[in-house]
């Protein structure tokens, strides 16, 4: 079996973001989406450098379950995806006129600006099935939902060799388990980029963690009922074990909205 890799052709930035003071989540969230939104697709530099633009709104029935179970949930409210074919394509974007302009005073009235943690990700796509693709708009998704995973490596692990055994080793529990194929309709590693970008301070923008899993399914319950099953808590909680700080990791269950996509 070949070594899985990391993608060529496509690179993120993730924005886990936080509502400001004295908004409700369902006040914040519907700005976000039918307001904030359209206001970054109309922009120019969004046309000339963004490929796909996601909104990731955090369930808020999921979230409560998984905190009732004892899992950690991260203290954001969602996330932004920004995907583009290089890193300099992202920046340009987040430094551009524009962005400070019209999309960041915006965002002033509804994002804790301050408590934003951004970070930049090369992407390996280890499984996803083909469905037709829907044209992008300000609406969640139908039959979409997503697990994020900030995932923490194991106390004295250097970042090598946690990245090393995600992609090389655990990868193959999704990949060869015929049930978490069958029910997850993408499963993701998103790996902290480390390489200079031109204009950026990575170490500045490191997160706290040391990557993120994302699982894809129609429905949070059909992500739950894969990640909880015995048949995959068999195979991945010794692979965990070697790796893996569960306990410090952080869950984030998201409904996904889809508001750009060159690709449609």
């Amino acid at each position: 079996m070949a070594i899985p890799a990391l993608r060529k052709d496509r690179v993120r930035m993730l924005i886990f973001v936080k509502r400001k003071d004295g908004l409700s989540f369902e006040e914040w969230s519907k700005y976000w989406l039918e307001t904030h939104g359209p206001i970054f697709t109309s922009t120019e530099v969004a046309k000339q450098n963004i490929m796909r633009y996601e909104q990731l709104h955090v369930n808020q029935v999921a979230k409560q379950r998984l905190e009732a179970a004892g899992f950690k949930v991260p203290d954001f409210d969602g996330v932004v995806v920004l995907e583009a074919e290089s890193y300099d394509k992202i920046v340009a974007t987040v430094t551009a006129d524009e962005w400070h302009q019209k999309v960041i005073p915006d965002g002033d009235k509804i994002f804790k600006q301050e408590s934003n943690r951004y970070g930049y990700y090369a992407i390996a796509t280890l499984h996803e099935k083909t469905k037709p693709k829907t044209p992008p708009a300000p609406r969640f998704a139908e039959g979409k939902a997503q697990f994020l995973v900030q995932m923490k490596r194991k106390e004295g692990l250097s970042q090598d060799e946690f990245e090393n055994y995600w992609l090389e080793e655990h990868s193959k529990i999704i990949t060869g388990f015929a049930p978490a194929k069958e029910g997850l309709t993408k499963y993701e590693q998103l790996h902290i980029n480390r390489e200079p970008i031109a204009g950026v301070d990575i170490e500045k923008l490191r997160p706290e963690w040391d990557g993120v899993a994302l699982f894809e399914a129609e429905s949070v319950d059909n992500i739950s009922a894969v990640l909880t099953s015995e048949g995959y808590r068999a195979l991945a909680d010794p692979a965990q074990a070697k790796f893996l700080d569960r306990m410090n990791s952080g869950f984030l269950p998201v409904d996904v909205a889809v508001l750009l996509d060159r690709d449609v």
